[in-house]
């Protein structure tokens, strides 16, 4: 070994070092692996029920719009209904208000009839009242005569 010069004794310890320190950091490396792998199988149930827990919130939301969409629709449809049905009783209302006008008309001029034809009988049952108490007492005048 004494061929060796101080560089190449150099050289030969410094790869020694080098492949000490490689070893080294394997060991570390396969220390840290194992490390990893603990950690990651603990931690892996935790990650299964966070997936779970994602899926369950995503069927969720999905069931949540769906059905907003759906509660939407029908809103929307009972208001078109209800719209319709507004219009159809503004256009009936629409249609009877001229009638209905012609009809308080003919009722207002039919009740003042009634009344002019109410006033003629009144006058009717007075006057027959009156003949009736005038041939009463004339009746009660020729009983009385015969005596």
């Amino acid at each position: 070994m004494n061929d060796l010069t101080p560089w190449d004794t150099a050289f030969v310890v410094m790869a020694i070092l080098q492949f000490l320190a490689v070893a080294g950091i394997g060991f570390v490396v396969g220390g840290m692996l194992a490390t990893t792998r603990k950690a990651q199988r603990r931690a892996q149930p935790a990650i299964n029920e966070a997936r779970a827990v994602s899926q369950i919130g995503l069927a969720l939301t999905t069931h949540a719009r769906d059905e907003g969409q759906a509660m939407a629709a029908r809103v929307t449809a009972v208001q078109k209904k209800v719209r319709s049905r507004f219009e159809t009783t503004r256009r009936i209302i629409g249609e009877l208000k001229p009638h209905a006008v012609e009809t308080a008309t003919a009722a207002q001029e039919t009740s003042q009839v009634m009344v002019r034809k109410a006033r003629t009988l009144r006058d009717l049952g007075q006057r027959v009242s009156r003949l009736r108490n005038a041939a009463q007492a004339a009746m009660d005048a020729a009983q009385a005569g015969d005596r």
